[in-house]
């Protein structure tokens, strides 16, 4: 059984979200789109604290819908997460023992385990005041025997929640009072081992001190101490110059990684990228561990990773989601990073994004894509090494031509369709409608550029199907000519191409000049000059103040408005 989803209510900036969730969840979305919230909300309603009446939120948790609004006053937090057992799964006797209260079936007959944490105002106790429970399919609380401190207790240990936050700092994090100390206190060696380690210790301080003149000068000066003060026994002073105890000893183990020259140097004078690194590897033997040591063998932990590629360079990033998939139980992750996702599979990715002024996600379900459509779609993520799904908005068009031209226009045109995160795709190879359905299970706005042609006309009634409730003047446009480059010859550029007609072609151009025809056959006459390079001319005489097509300038600028521009 493992966590599928979890609803949340008034928490931070989140109204209302419903977030399914698949064994690695990959979280991503611009700043303040509400990951973070998510993460938190989910480790808050899971931790200790969801057991005690007050402390398990802060008063800026409340969502406050108004710039006057104050905690107080605030609608109640509602944290609901739902915990489903697989398919075929047979939950074990334990299991049932612990939790057989809490559990109900749906209709299949299928397990399930659904808890609820609210917290609001009390002006009674002039306490902000949690409240858990255990809820049927329906959303109606459990009895009473689902209400037992126990019962809370083993669900928390068969359901441990861990974060690791994006600050990762390797002196913080393998000093003691971290987890780290759960490695090195209360070590495993049996006794008499212990006490002979402790003798070794103990000569192996004496011999250091007999060979060091100085403080065995140090030592004889401070004895002089008993002579003024009453101390007890004859030794009254020792100096260790290793730590006396085995314990003392074990607090002060430090790791080493060797360098680019091979000597072992402290892990926190490496760069930033081997600490996160090294950090994020302590978490997985620290998971280990607990679940080993404090945890049933049935617990499936929960751990939510924020930023995990944090300082590491692009080509260890690539690598990371196979590392991120060994550690055990079930992984949440928060990331900015595109080479992280494009190495995730689609069926991952959560996009948590604002629209109509709540933040919403989308998620590609389950059959939306044939393989073969997957694997396009795939193609374009790893191609843009997944820039393409951080994107506000897609433009989306054929090929090579299209591409140099609308990027030259929108330089030359200070369209900055960088800053409002428009990413242009030529959809030539994939075809275009596998990336609309994505776009719009993803909730990415996109603009569809289609040529004049019959292919242009099949792309359109294509890129129709997907308008939803958008208006196609809004999403679609359709250029008169059967090219682009056609559509440059018609509105002012035709002399850009005239000049690459090749010699030996040149009999071939017999239309009136400035017919359509004419410019047909201009192009069919053009010399070995690649088509971008032409195309690069156009962009420089537009920046040099030539009045580019205007239909060209109104795609971008409805892009962008798509964009939030």
């Amino acid at each position: 059984m493992r966590l599928t989803a979890v609803h949340i209510e008034k928490f931070r900036g989140l109204g209302s979200v419903r977030l399914e969730l698949p064994p690695t969840t990959l979280l991503i979305g611009e700043n303040n789109s509400g990951k973070s919230s998510v993460l938190d909300a989910i480790r808050l309603a899971l931790s200790r604290a969801a057991g005690r009446k007050t402390g398990t939120f802060e008063p800026y948790d409340y969502y406050l819908g108004t710039p006057t609004a104050e905690p107080q006053s605030a609608d109640p937090i509602s944290v609901t997460l739902t915990f489903t057992a697989d398919a075929g799964e047979v939950l074990q006797d334990e299991f049932t023992q612990m939790l057989g209260d809490a559990l109900v079936t749906d209709n299949a007959g299928r397990p399930f385990l659904i808890f609820r944490v609210t917290s609001a105002f009390d002006r009674a106790l002039n306490d902000f005041v949690a409240e858990w429970q255990f809820m049927d399919v329906a959303g109606n609380a459990l009895g009473p025997k689902s209400r037992r401190p126990s019962i809370l207790q083993d669900f928390q240990r068969l359901f441990p929640v861990f974060y690791l936050s994006a600050l990762r700092d390797a002196v913080r994090e393998f000093r003691t009072g971290s987890f780290w100390t759960s490695f090195i206190k209360n070590p495993a060696i049996p006794a008499d081992l212990k006490q002979q380690l402790q003798e070794q210790i103990n000569q192996l301080n004496r011999a250091v001190l007999d060979a060091h003149g100085s403080l065995r000068t140090v030592k004889d000066h401070l004895a002089k101490v008993r002579d003024l003060v009453p101390l007890g026994g004859t030794n009254t002073v020792d100096i260790d110059a290793l730590p006396g105890r085995l314990s003392d000893l074990l607090t002060s183990t430090q790791v080493n990684i060797s360098g680019i020259t091979g000597a072992s140097i402290p892990l926190a004078r490496h760069g930033a990228g081997t600490q996160s690194l090294s950090v994020l590897f302590l978490f997985q033997a620290y998971l280990t561990a607990m679940l080993q040591q404090q945890y049933s063998a049935l617990s499936t932990p929960i751990l939510a990773l924020e930023e995990p590629e944090a300082h590491l360079h692009p080509f260890a990033t690539r690598s990371l989601w196979s590392t991120l998939e060994a550690i055990p139980g079930q992984k949440i992750i928060a990331s900015h990073s595109g080479d992280l996702l494009a190495n995730a599979p689609l069926s991952s990715i959560r996009r948590l994004y604002a629209a109509n002024g709540a933040t919403q996600i989308g998620s590609i379900p389950n059959g939306l894509l044939t393989a073969d459509e997957e694997r396009k779609v795939q193609f374009h993520i790893t191609a843009s090494r997944g820039e393409l799904l951080f994107a506000r908005c897609w433009l989306l068009f054929e090929g090579e031509s299209e591409h140099w031209m609308l990027e030259g226009l929108a330089r030359a045109k200070t369209r900055d369709v960088d800053r409002w995160g428009v990413r242009m795709i030529a959809y030539r190879v994939s075809g275009h409608e596998c990336l609309l359905k994505v776009a719009n299970a993803l909730g990415i706005p996109w603009f569809l550029l289609a040529d004049g042609d019959d292919q242009g006309k099949k792309t359109v009634a294509g890129g129709t199907k997907y308008l939803n409730a958008a208006n196609a003047i809004d999403r679609i446009l359709q250029i008169p000519e059967a090219s682009i480059e056609l559509h440059l010859c018609a509105n002012g550029f035709g002399a850009v191409f005239e000049s690459h007609i090749s010699a030996q072609k040149k009999q071939l151009v017999t239309a009136t000049k400035g017919s359509l025809q004419y410019w047909e056959q201009v192009l069919k006459a053009k010399d070995d000059t690649p088509k971008p390079t032409v195309i690069q001319e156009v962009v420089q005489h537009i920046e040099q103040g030539v009045t580019p097509p205007p239909r060209l300038l109104d795609v971008l600028d409805r892009t962008l408005r798509l964009a939030g521009a």
